[in-house]
């Protein structure tokens, strides 16, 4: 058997990836392998047989866009593979739709005899594929589960699906801002329960269009409540006017079908789901350095300032670039406790560090912020590293003692997990793209918790001003783009964004 997934690089197919990898020959495709819109790309897919499966994720999501090019883009994609698959047939074949085909306001409770009334182009380009690969796999006589998904969440769900929305902003900001008065039902699907279905109906070579909901519909406001028991502190509640196109205030769904297909199969339920989402290691975008003071120089001025010679002298990480010309660094590096004390108490607080914790700062300049923490907390046991000699050996004087040389990508001096928190503020982005990665996995490495800041922007003015303005920094990109970085380096930590 050989599964291959089309649109692998989002969070279900990834999720697929990883669970059908240790099952059979697994190949994936995503964009740069494959563009499903144009048919000669698509022409160069391998020719399929009996012994493949092929499952179809891919699509533009109604978070990206939700137009009526898209719609046509989505048809296109399902239109190509029909045609390729009817002249290369598989053994089986899975597409992903969505419960949305029913439309904002469907009848209740939701039953695939419901008749479909997609109200937005997302919902009928999912509508009109399921037709499309309807009729190529009767012809074709090709087994067909088509799964209507309601609400996914789960592992590397970045932000898309309405739990991790809640999640992130309980953590984040300890703060839940709800649209509407919170009693809005919803039925919510843990991913590998999608997973764990497909390859029971490869099993069986089920020829069914089934939804995939567990029966038991939450409110906002109950799963809140849930949320709550898995925090060891307080969030705030605020509730907001809903705007735009009304949605359905409950949503219950009749799953007799997909039981009657898949007798045996149990769901995990939302509690449990929530409680594995929680035990997941999972990247966190946390603004810790909020208390920060902001300089008030003109970037734009900045920016024209600079000369590819002041970044040769700025890279060197010496005198000059410490307490040197303005045009190659700092223009004089001094302490001051209102650059770092409320930033230092607000980690602490965060971290529930005590005198007993331990603490690394990769990148630690001169020390001034690990002398903010031994002043908040005396007991606190406190590393400090940095690649600049001249800043070591110009270090605050009360913990100097504690600072030594060295690079943030090998910290071998250092036993795995030996501290419960390791910060490293704007450092390794210093560092050239695959010296950049061994320092994420060495952070990840000797850190039970860890805190990374680096030059991002999110927008395209962002992007120029950076590209101009920069002037140490080899490794910068697009927010999106250095968390899939993390992702890929294996980073559990939190992280946050330097921008212009």
């Amino acid at each position: 058997m050989r599964i291959h997934i089309l649109g692998s690089d989002g969070f279900v197919g990834k999720r697929l990836m990883v669970f059908f990898s240790g099952i059979a020959e697994t190949r994936g495709y995503s964009l740069s392998d494959c563009d499903l819109l144009s048919l000669e790309s698509v022409s160069n897919l391998p020719k399929f047989t009996e012994q493949d499966v092929v499952i179809m994720v891919s699509s533009i999501t109604r978070l990206k866009e939700n137009s009526l090019e898209s719609m046509e883009k989505n048809i296109l994609m399902a239109d190509n593979i029909s045609k390729f698959i009817k002249e290369n047939p598989p053994g089986y074949f899975v597409f992903l739709s969505t419960i949305d085909v029913y439309g904002a306001n469907p009848q209740i409770p939701v039953k695939e005899t419901n008749f479909p009334n997609p109200s937005d182009y997302y919902s009928l380009s999912k509508l009109a594929s399921e037709f499309l690969l309807r009729k190529v796999c009767a012809e074709k006589d090709i087994p067909l589960l088509i799964l209507r998904l309601s609400g996914l969440y789960g592992k590397g769900d970045e932000g898309k699906s309405t739990i991790n929305k809640l999640f992130e902003s309980a953590v984040r900001d300890r703060k839940i801002t709800i649209i509407g008065d919170g009693s809005d039902t919803r039925d919510f699907v843990y991913v590998e329960d999608v997973c764990k279905l497909i390859w029971n109906g490869i099993l069986q070579k089920k020829d069914s269009l089934v939804n995939v909901a567990t029966g038991e519909s939450y409110s906002i406001n109950e799963i809140v409540n849930l949320l709550r028991q898995y925090l060891s502190y307080g969030i705030s509640i605020e509730y907001k006017e809903e705007s735009g196109q009304k949605r359905a205030k409950e949503l219950r769904f009749d799953n007799s079908l997909l039981k009657k297909n898949f007798p045996w199969f149990e769901f995990t339920n939302l509690k449990n789901g929530l409680k594995l989402y929680f035990e997941t290691p999972r990247l966190t975008e946390i603004n810790l350095m909020e208390r920060y003071p902001q300089s008030k120089r003109n970037p734009d001025e900045r920016a024209l300032e600079k000369t590819e010679e002041d970044r040769k002298i700025a890279r060197e990480f010496g005198k000059e670039f410490f307490d040197g010309d303005r045009k190659h660094g700092y223009g004089g590096y001094s302490y001051h406790p209102r650059f770092w004390t409320d930033v230092v108490q607000d980690i602490i607080k965060h971290y529930k560090l005590t005198e007993e914790s331990s603490l690394l700062d990769v990148g630690c300049g001169k020390g001034f912020m690990l002398y903010d923490f031994k002043k908040a907390l005396p007991g606190m046991k406190i590393r400090g590293i940095d690649i600049s000699r001249y800043a070591v050996e110009n270090g605050k004087e009360e913990i100097k003692e504690f600072l030594n040389v060295g690079n943030a990508k090998y910290l071998g001096e250092f036993k795995d997990k030996e501290f419960d928190l390791v910060i490293s503020t704007t450092t390794i982005h210093n560092l050239p793209r695959e010296e950049c990665k061994q320092a994420v996995r060495e952070i990840q490495r000797v850190g039970k918790n860890a805190f990374v800041t680096v030059d991002a922007w999110r927008n395209e003015e962002e992007r120029k001003r950076m590209e101009a303005w920069n002037l140490t920094a080899l490794t910068y990109m697009h927010v999106d783009d250095w968390k899939k970085f993390f992702e890929e380096c294996g980073y559990t930590g939190d992280c946050y964004w330097f921008t212009p």
